[in-house]
């Protein structure tokens, strides 16, 4: 009597693990916690990232670029000639050491949103998430925001005004966009920029992600409000440095 050997599928190509996430994040987010791969999403977040700032080059130049980096390391608020002048003459001779820079930026946010994400499941979804898991489904989310975030960024910068364009806060999804950030505190600024479609999204994928070996059917939006949470937390924490530093 014959018996047939059943062969597991094998995990699904990087593509078609993005194109899921957009489609349907529950089964695809099942699917990366199997079997956890970072590399691919962590390479690709930091091409599209850095096509896009290759963009931004081409378009407004590298004093335009200097603005845009200020703009976007001060999360909206106004950038003076000083500053304008440090960022070109690092963006001229120093360009290695800004992009290494932004790197670590995005690898520490990865990291600790996938260690903030291990810890609210370990305390509140009652499940042990390694670390691996965590950080994969961060890398996923991650890299589906920032090509959500390129897609809407990019006709700004083609079809807007670029003398008005603010790279801190370049499109129209939270409050804060639509605010002068002379007349607004920087604090209240940040909250409402927190509060973004884009970035609750991506909460909600971590929440998703996160939460796939919980047997609690309320773990998405735990997760996704507990992330959503400690950022804006982080966020407010890193506007009132911000706020000491430019006082002092």
């Amino acid at each position: 009597m014959q018996t047939e050997t059943l062969v597991s599928p094998g995990p699904a190509s990087f593509l078609t693990q993005v194109a899921g996430v957009f489609a349907s994040p529950s089964r695809t987010f099942e699917s990366i916690t199997r079997s956890p791969r970072f590399f691919a999403p962590f390479f690709a977040t930091l091409l599209v990232i850095a096509g896009f700032w290759g963009v931004v080059y081409l378009r407004l130049g590298l004093s335009g670029m200097a603005v845009a980096v200020m703009q976007d390391l001060r999360r909206g608020t106004l950038v003076g000639q000083d500053e304008t002048d440090f960022a070109l003459h690092f963006l001229g001779n120093l360009a290695t050491l800004v992009v290494i820079a932004g790197l670590i930026a995005i690898l520490l946010h990865l990291l600790v949103i996938a260690w903030a994400g291990a810890r609210i499941s370990d305390l509140l979804l009652g499940g042990r998430m390694r670390f691996r898991v965590a950080f994969s489904v961060t890398c996923y989310a991650y890299f589906a925001k920032t090509l959500a975030q390129a897609v809407f960024g990019l006709p700004m910068i083609f079809f807007g005004d670029v003398n008005g364009l603010n790279f801190g806060n370049l499109i129209p999804t939270n409050i804060a966009f639509f605010l002068d950030p002379k007349d607004t505190s920087r604090m209240l600024y940040a909250l409402l920029e927190s509060l973004d479609i884009l970035q609750a999204w991506y909460f909600i994928l971590l929440g998703i992600g996160m939460s796939r070996r919980s047997d609690d059917k309320a773990g998405p939006w735990v997760m996704a409000a507990g992330l959503g949470g400690f950022w804006i937390v982080v966020s407010l924490l890193f506007a009132a440095i911000r706020d000491l530093l430019l006082k002092s």
